[in-house]
């Protein structure tokens, strides 16, 4: 029994050897495969991060262009307002324009620093009412913008240009007039 013995012995050790030398190229491989996913994760969390740092500069970006837009918002509203307000060629006109302007912006209808309550409309011939030049400036206010236009009226008998000066600004979604002014 001693030669089985050995023999058998013999036979465990290789067989010990070989298991051995099968488990360690599956740790091998095991490492590779492991240091290949780790390499693949560090290079989706770079991905992740580049895009999370593209997405602040696009919010930034969509932070500058959202100011403008507001602003652009308030020089279409000025537009609406001034449109009605200067531009008629009869007093019917003039005065189904200040009824419109009093149900479309009823915060300046309100707050009196632009008249829309019809007390200047004549009767007999009217004339011609316009406005030109119109600018509009940002002001360090958000929403806010100063305007300068000119108004030109022409009537049977006389003909005037004056230039004003006006401050309008978005609040709560309606346009709001804070002042109104003549530029002398």
């Amino acid at each position: 029994m001693g030669v089985f013995k050995k023999k058998f012995m013999s036979v465990a050790y290789v067989v010990c050897g070989v298991v051995l030398l099968i488990l360690i190229g599956l740790i091998i491989a095991s490492q590779r495969q492991n240091s290949k996913l780790q390499a693949q994760i560090d290079g989706k969390l770079t991905q992740v991060q580049q895009v999370k740092s593209q997405n602040h500069r696009i919010d930034q970006r969509n932070r500058q262009y959202a100011l403008p837009q507001v602003t652009q918002t308030t020089i279409t509203q000025t537009k609406d307002f001034l449109g009605p307000m200067l531009t008629w060629r009869s007093w019917a006109q003039y005065a189904h324009n200040l009824d419109t302007l009093r149900q479309k912006y009823p915060k300046i209808a309100s707050e009196h620093v632009v008249s829309l309550s019809g007390d200047s409309i004549g009767t007999g011939i009217s004339g011609r009412s316009t406005y030109k030049d119109f600018k509009a400036f940002l002001t360090e206010q958000p929403q806010q913008i100063i305007t300068t236009f000119t108004h030109e009226r022409s009537g049977p008998s006389a003909t005037s240009d004056k230039s004003w000066l006006m401050a309008a600004q978005m609040q709560s979604g309606q346009l709001e007039v804070t002042s109104l002014a003549p530029i002398e």
